[in-house]
């Protein structure tokens, strides 16, 4: 998210887990489909909402689900940063 000036800049990385999660040949995307249902931003925090759908595989198993991810940002010095991430599941596809 980038409002003007600053970054995006998540609180805590990603690490070395979660880069060899993504690297792991036992998982992967089918379908990863994300839309932003709704921002609001409230001067320095914003709400985002979500719908993500993803079909693929996790650790070699076949799922396939829809999730709605709430994620909440502050600004601090210019740059936007992710304070929370829910990711709640929604149903199946």
């Amino acid at each position: 998210m980038n409002r003007g000036r600053g970054s995006l800049t998540w609180l805590k990385p990603v690490g070395v887990a979660g880069l060899a999660s993504i690297a792991d040949p036992r998982n992967g995307s089918e379908l990863l489909d994300t839309e932003v249902v709704q921002v609001q931003v409230l001067g320095a925090q914003a709400f985002i909402e979500a719908l993500v759908q993803f079909r693929g595989t996790r650790n070699g198993v076949h799922a396939k689900s829809a999730f709605r991810p709430l994620r909440l940002f502050e600004q601090r010095e210019g740059d936007w940063r992710c304070l929370m991430w829910f990711n709640p599941r929604v149903g199946d596809l």
